[in-house]
């Protein structure tokens, strides 16, 4: 075979593909919207029944076909849809981000209540950082999904959770990495210092939100005591 041909072949197969994985998107779509809504549940029986409300911002996405496909090499995957509903567990994907660190761990606590959510597996970066400083939750989930013809199938979706710190550090980190694979051993270093310094703003945060908390409840009692005596001496 040519080379001209091998690169018709190539291309052929890659089309061929596509048209699969684009069978395969719209079934995590599918998972995805039901895992979106079954969130927006929880989100507003917390609102509505006055408890503290770890949510602050919930973002989602499919992969495209080409992020799959730079996954695969990256991983050493072999590039089949076989392949890629076996080890590409991210398709669907959903990031939670939390005003503060500790609600990271309560929303995971809720998300394991959520009926219809699988929750297969957890990875905790947070209690153990990855050597480059990032930080997050991820929890690997199988969702049921109704598919016509073929029936139901458990389809995988990845939730993220992250505080804006870690936020902030993962989309620099990001951007940083797509403008440049292999960035120099010192902006490495400079990432880790940075990740390190926000864990530290998280931690001072936490510390901040509790001193407000315990100083508004003892205005509030102190308040209360005063317009008790206040009766009382208008007796």
């Amino acid at each position: 075979m040519s080379m001209s041909e091998k690169i018709v072949q190539h291309g052929i197969e890659m089309e061929a593909l596509k048209l699969e994985y684009n069978k395969y998107a719209a079934e995590s779509r599918a998972a995805l919207r039901l895992t979106l809504t079954r969130i927006e549940n929880l989100k507003e029986a917390l609102e509505m029944t006055g408890q503290d409300n770890p949510f602050d911002l919930i973002e989602s996405r499919i992969k495209t076909f080409e992020s799959v496909k730079g996954k695969c090499k990256t991983r050493g995957y072999e590039l089949n849809i076989e392949s890629i509903r076996e080890n590409v567990k991210d398709v669907a994907g959903i990031r939670i981000v939390t005003k503060y660190i500790d609600d990271v761990q309560k929303l995971v606590g809720l998300l394991e209540k959520i009926p219809g959510l699988n929750i297969v597996d957890k990875k905790d970066y947070i209690t153990e950082p990855k050597p480059n400083g990032y930080s997050s939750i991820h929890l690997g989930c199988k969702v049921e999904v109704f598919t016509g013809v073929d029936g139901s199938k458990l389809v995988p979706i990845e939730i993220q959770l992250r505080s804006y710190s870690m936020n902030l550090w993962a989309t620099l980190e990001h951007d940083l990495k797509y403008k440049n694979e292999n960035p120099s051993p010192e902006v490495t270093k400079k990432f880790k210092r940075i990740a390190e310094f926000l864990r530290e703003f998280d931690e001072e945060a936490i510390a901040l939100r509790d001193y407000h908390e315990i100083s508004e409840s003892n205005l509030e009692s102190s308040t209360s005591k005063e317009n008790a005596e206040t009766i009382i001496n208008m007796v």
